[in-house]
């Protein structure tokens, strides 16, 4: 008979008897709800990280600035690259955005 742990769900903080000691949830809503929030959270992140380096080549952008244009775009294109943004981003859109920003890369380093 297996050995059972009463542990604590980390969602809703309800006790719950647990066959593996490793066991976070209490059930699969709690589980799923709790790998939404994870996810949620990651592309909350993505987003303050993409938000100033669009910001910045949208201002380099307005003011005329090939250099600050070429940076920014860059910067954002290097951003995008990693491997946390694909996974997060819908694949439609991840690809337009590196697509835009290398554009400007080539468009300004020529």
């Amino acid at each position: 008979m297996p050995q059972h742990h009463t542990l604590t769900c980390a969602r809703c903080g309800r006790a719950f008897a647990a066959t593996r000691a490793d066991a976070r949830t209490c059930s699969t809503a709690c589980r799923v709800a709790m790998s939404a929030k994870r996810r949620n959270d990651a592309i909350d992140a993505l987003i303050a990280e993409l938000a100033p380096l669009s910001q910045a080549l949208t201002v380099a952008t307005q003011r005329g600035d090939a250099a600050g244009v070429l940076d920014a775009a860059s910067a954002l294109r290097e951003r995008l690259s990693l491997d946390d943004a694909p996974r997060l981003l819908d694949s439609t859109l991840h690809g337009l955005l590196i697509a835009a920003a290398s554009g400007v890369v080539a468009n300004h380093s020529e």
